[in-house]
């Protein structure tokens, strides 16, 4: 091949941005495949990349977004991205290399700046293939449905300068970091300057900060071109990836060109898939060559290979413990049928050995009741260091459920199948004798061995119960309902397996403590202990709502 290395590609407002380009050794016009990183252009992933299209009749560009290793300008995470994509296509489709057909690819925030590019219509940008794609703004982050992410101020440390800061973020004591108060002095407890977290921390609230970079339904009229959305039940962005996804099929002016793979994966597997995640063989089955879906996809749209894709459905998901794909002509769950399962319990539900039950019809009415302790958070990892060396946290939660703050509800032993495919839904009734507070719930599948595998999880911080615009604290020891969205899946409980939902209100240090105080959260610094309580039966019909297929 080729190569043009450093090309200085000017922005429009003069700043240059570094793109490697890989070019097939005979000279011709050919259509283009682009990533955008933040991650360093000459990452080896990215170079293998560009080497396979380029085997395949692909000019290939990965370049660094602005501020970042090898390109001028500061770095602002999310806020430039689109007009730099528009204007680095746009450059390239003039070249003479470029046939003026871009696809662009790309995980993460590589999937968010596709979608801001495609936003800014750059006349040659034919399609685009986002993966893993974050960005479904407060519901995932820098908040989380009001909870601050502190996976986020561990990013924002990896990508701290030009080059990436993982090396030096191992040496430092992130659980001491973690847990300084207030949050927006985590950076001077780190030992860096990050005037980013200190402004996103001001801004709790779903307020004109982040709409102005959130997508409209009049944003997604504009996208006319066909888009791959790749996700994964894991996948710590399928928030993200769902909320492009879901705005592009019902807002967008083609939805018969949305197509979506989801399978068992997490956030890193959804570009190379594992068999086994969280010691959970998913089997064989589960994998998948991304480099070949990326190129079929491409030489449909940039090659006009009308048979590359024409077996392929708008939809392909797994079903996990089926362990198989399906294949499906109509777009993913939107708005699934739901089938409720009733909290139930003697009032002693805490921990996975207690009474709590799931049942088809509400009962009496009865209170479950937890301590919630912000300096005794539920810790599902022991290392803190999101972006040092990985530790990849069991799917299997019992170790979770041991802790005493944790409330469990389980069904009897299912006598036959039962398939969920969306997003199943909690809705609680809660007190507290604290102004604010947190709910966590998981769904999981018990299998007969006893593990209790992780499908679906959600929160919610309770100041947020009306609405992520405006914050509502709750009066002690009022009855209020929550209704908690969770993450999509797809699998089958099998019969003897039993369905499974925990609640409890911390899971540090992936989500920030609730202080319990109702203070606002850049500067509180004190902390309290809540007695919270989950309130279920006729009067307060407390349930999970399962997406049943």
């Amino acid at each position: 091949m080729r190569h043009i290395w450093d090309a200085r590609v000017p922005m429009r407002d003069g700043v240059h941005i570094s793109a490697d380009i890989y070019l097939p050794d005979l000279e011709a016009a050919y259509p283009t495949v682009v990533i955008g990183t933040p991650y360093d252009n000459t990452m080896k992933s990215h170079v293998d990349m560009a080497a396979f299209f380029v085997s395949n009749g692909y000019s290939f560009i990965v370049y660094d977004v602005r501020g970042r290793y090898d390109s001028e300008g500061d770095f602002y995470p999310f806020f430039n991205e689109g007009p730099d994509g528009y204007d680095l296509i746009e450059w390239a489709a003039e070249q003479p290399w470029s046939n003026g057909k871009f696809g662009m690819m790309g995980g993460s925030y590589r999937g968010m700046i596709q979608w801001a590019t495609a936003k800014e219509q750059p006349p040659h940008l034919t399609t685009i293939v986002p993966t893993a794609t974050g960005g479904n703004w407060m519901k995932e982050f820098p908040f989380f449905n009001g909870i601050p992410c502190l996976w986020m101020f561990g990013w924002l440390n990896f990508v701290g300068s030009h080059t990436n800061q993982s090396l030096a973020g191992t040496t430092a004591n992130w659980e001491r970091i973690y847990n300084t108060l207030p949050i927006r002095d985590l950076p001077e407890a780190l030992g860096r300057e990050m005037p980013i977290w200190k402004e996103w921390m001001s801004h709790p609230d779903l307020d004109k900060f982040w709409r102005d970079i959130s997508f409209t339904p009049a944003d997604y009229q504009k996208i006319k071109i066909p888009v791959l959305t790749i996700t994964g039940y894991y996948d710590g962005d399928q928030p993200g990836a769902m909320c492009y996804y879901r705005g592009a099929v019902q807002n967008g002016p083609n939805p018969t060109q949305q197509y979506m793979i989801m399978g068992p994966w997490d956030h890193g597997g959804t570009r190379f898939p594992k068999r086994v995640l969280g010691g959970v063989d998913f089997s064989l089955e589960s994998q998948m060559d991304m480099k070949y879906v990326h190129l079929a996809w491409f030489d449909r749209w940039l090659k006009d290979k009308k048979d590359a894709i024409k077996d392929w459905p708008l939809t392909k998901y797994y079903v996990m413990n089926q362990n198989k794909w399906i294949q499906s002509e109509e777009h993913w769950p939107l708005n699934p049928k739901h089938s409720s399962l009733y909290l139930d319990s003697d009032e002693a539900a805490n921990t996975h050995l207690g009474d709590g039950k799931l049942i088809k019809k509400p009962a009496s009415d009865k209170t479950d009741t937890y301590i919630y302790n912000p300096v005794n958070p539920t810790k599902p990892v022991s290392n803190f260091d999101f972006y040092g060396v990985g530790e990849e946290a069991p799917l299997d939660k019992r170790y979770l459920l041991r802790r005493d703050d944790n409330l469990v509800y389980t069904s009897e032993p299912l006598t036959e199948s039962v398939t969920i495919v969306g997003a199943p839904a909690t809705e609680l009734y809660v007190s507290s004798d604290c102004p604010d507070t947190d709910f966590f719930v998981s769904l999981m599948d018990v299998h007969p061995d006893g593990s209790s595998i992780l499908i679906s999880e959600g929160l919610m911080r309770a100041r947020y119960r009306n609405g992520l615009e405006k914050q509502e604290l709750m009066e002690p020891d009022t009855v209020y309902k929550i209704t908690i969205p969770m993450t999509q899946t797809g699998n089958e409980f099998k019969p003897g397996h039993k369905i499974r939902l925990s609640v409890t209100s911390s899971m540090f240090p992936r989500f920030g403590r609730n202080n319990n105080t109702g203070n606002p959260v850049d500067t509180d610094t004190e902390t309290r202990i809540a007695t919270n309580e989950i309130h279920h039966g006729a009067k307060h019909p407390s349930r999970i709502l399962l997406p049943i297929f």
